[in-house]
């Protein structure tokens, strides 16, 4: 488990736009809740770690559960403020 991670659910339409974020948990956990159905674009980001980006779909009924491991890898990180 990996807490403090960076989650984010973008719009798979238009810009990519951000809908929810969140950090992973103590457990390694993030959950959205509310999402409505459709397509989206989830992004997964931590220092020391390669970035994730995986296609979401949400349906009109029951939850979606992904378990997503990630590599350790060392990119090129910009924070933009």
């Amino acid at each position: 488990a990996l807490p403090g991670v960076h989650v984010q659910v973008l719009s798979a339409a238009g810009r990519g736009d951000a809908v929810a974020e969140r950090q992973t948990d103590a457990e390694g956990l993030a959950q959205f809740d509310g999402l409505p159905p459709g397509a989206y674009t989830l992004t997964i980001s931590t220092l020391g770690y390669g970035f994730v980006r995986r296609a979401l779909a949400v349906p009109a009924a029951g939850p979606v559960t992904m378990t997503i491991a990630l590599s350790e890898g060392s990119g090129a990180y910009r924070e933009a403020v």
